[in-house]
Formats: structure tokens, C-alpha cells, sequence
């Protein structure tokens, strides 16, 4: 019986006719959607193998990127060190070049400052 109470009508069929086809015993392998869903797997796999790609370049440059930095670092650090060392003597830039490694290390470590004088 149908929902809106006219029997007399024939219930309806889907129109295309793959989907009247299910009562075969190999259509699901050849059916659209199964198609659709094996070719949406395999772009799935080859985004994944494209994006790891991808990220492995990203963290390359990264890397390259870093140690240019890090070498441009050193190489102000060298010549404010020479310069300090032609205005002030060796000796002294030696000793001042200690105490800002050890300040340096001393403020790693450092959250928050804690003692009497904490809140001056």
C-alpha cells in the first residue's frame, strides 16, 4: 500500500538501470560506486605520498634556513668580539665574553624571579 492511499498506482522503480541491476551476483565489483570509491581511494594514497613529499622538502629548507641563521649568528658574534677586543684590549673582552656565557646559561633556566627584591 502506498503512503498517500492511491493503490491503485504501481509502486515506482528506480529509473537508471544500474541500480536494478544489484540482484546480479558480480555487480558490486563493477558497479559505479564501487569504481568511485576505488579511484577516491587511490587520489587518497597518491595526496598522501604527494603531502609527505611535500613535508619532507618543507622541513629541508627549514633545516637550511636554520643553519644559515645560526651561521650568521656567529659571524656578528665574531666581529662585535673583535671589535670589542680592538677597542678594549683582549684581556677584557676575554673576561666580558665569559660573564655573558654565564649570564646567558644563568637565564636559561630562569621562570620566574623569586627572593626579596623580586618585586622592585
Amino acid at each position: 500500500m502506498r503512503v498517500n492511499g492511491k493503490n491503485w498506482h504501481d509502486t515506482r522503480l528506480p529509473f537508471h538501470r544500474s541500480a536494478t541491476k544489484t540482484s546480479k551476483p558480480n555487480c558490486s565489483t563493477n558497479s559505479s560506486y564501487a569504481r568511485r570509491a576505488r579511484l577516491e581511494k587511490q587520489d587518497a594514497a597518491a595526496k598522501a605520498v604527494e603531502r609527505s613529499m611535500k613535508e619532507d622538502k618543507e622541513a629541508k629548507r627549514q633545516e637550511r634556513i636554520a643553519a644559515l641563521r645560526e651561521k650568521r649568528q656567529k659571524k656578528e658574534e665574531k666581529e662585535r668580539q673583535e671589535k670589542l677586543q680592538e677597542r678594549m684590549g683582549r684581556k677584557w673582552a676575554e673576561r666580558r665574553k665569559k660573564r655573558e656565557m654565564k649570564s646567558r646559561a644563568g637565564m636559561a633556566g630562569m621562570g620566574k624571579v623569586r627572593g626579596p627584591r623580586a618585586g622592585m
